[in-house]
C-alpha cells in the first residue's frame, strides 16, 4: 500500500480590527503628612576589666553549655556560639589571648 499524496490548500482570511476608544479615570491621591516622635536615649556603659581568670571561667561555662547541647539536654545550639564569640571579642589584652590558646 502506498500513501496517497494530497495537495494541502490553506485559506487566507483578512480580519479588519475596529479602533477602540478607552476612557481612563484620573485619580488624585492626597497623602496626609505624618509626624513621628523619636525618643532620645542615653546609655551609659561602665568599662569592664576582663581578667584571665574571668575569661577562663566564662569559657568553661560556655563549654559546659555546649556539652549539654550535644547530649540533647538543651535545644538552643546558637547560644554556645554567641557566648563564645562574645568571650573572644572581650579578649583585648595579650595575657587574656594567651589563656584562650
Amino acid at each position: 500500500m502506498t500513501a496517497e499524496q494530497r495537495p494541502v490548500t490553506a485559506e487566507q482570511k483578512t480580519v479588519k480590527a475596529e479602533p477602540r476608544t478607552v476612557k481612563v479615570e484620573q485619580r488624585t491621591v492626597k497623602a496626609e503628612p505624618k509626624t513621628v516622635k523619636v525618643e532620645q536615649r542615653t546609655v551609659k556603659a561602665e568599662p569592664k576589666t576582663v581578667t584571665a581568670d574571668s575569661l577562663l571561667q566564662s569559657f568553661e561555662l560556655t563549654r559546659n553549655t555546649y556539652i549539654r547541647i550535644k547530649k540533647g539536654k538543651q535545644k538552643n545550639s546558637a547560644n554556645y556560639t554567641q557566648t563564645l564569640h562574645s568571650i573572644l571579642h572581650r579578649a583585648d589584652s595579650p595575657s587574656v589571648a594567651k589563656c584562650i590558646v
